[in-house]
């Protein structure tokens, strides 16, 4: 009788994936929260380490805010990305200190922009995000947080700077 096959294991990580280079590794940034149902705005001053993880098939991206007298209950957040293949997109599950949890998607760069899309639950309420990431150089990122709030109309949460450590 011929040997049984070996199984086959899991496919290769997605090639996709190989396109968030760009934001891999550890940042420093520093920034703005502007007003908004979440407080008053304050100077942001965070981490961020994003590295590939579990044998390559996600990143994974930890942000951690510093505390300051401004900002006293800092955010932080931990969130993994994935090649979903069959919506042809980056999908995003953040998961932050607060207790909630956000998903977003990305088709991927547009241009030197990397946009995710989606929502999260704050109590009894859907609430609309987007995260966008431009490319400044090789060493330098920009971030732009925004919300839909409840009429709908779309405000900057926060803006910040991001150079790589």
């Amino acid at each position: 009788a011929a040997p049984a096959a070996a199984p086959a294991g899991p496919p290769p990580p997605a090639a996709q994936l190989a396109d968030l280079k760009a934001i891999e590794g550890k940042w420093k940034c520093d920034g703005k929260m502007n007003d908004s149902q979440f407080g008053k705005g304050h100077a942001i001053s965070a981490s961020v380490e994003v590295k590939t993880d579990l044998n390559g098939y996600f990143r994974t991206m930890r942000y951690e805010e510093k505390k300051t007298k401004d900002n006293a209950t800092p955010y932080m957040m931990s969130s993994f990305i994935a090649w979903d293949p069959s919506k042809t997109q980056f999908v995003r599950t953040d998961l932050d200190g607060m207790g909630m949890i956000t998903h977003m998607a990305a088709k991927g760069w547009d241009g030197d922009k990397l946009s995710f899309a989606g929502e999260f639950q704050m109590g009894p309420q859907k609430m609309q995000i987007r995260d966008t990431m431009t490319k400044k150089g090789a060493k330098e990122l920009a971030s732009l947080i925004e919300m839909a709030g409840p009429d709908g109309k779309w405000f900057a949460l926060s803006e910040s700077s991001c150079k790589k450590r």
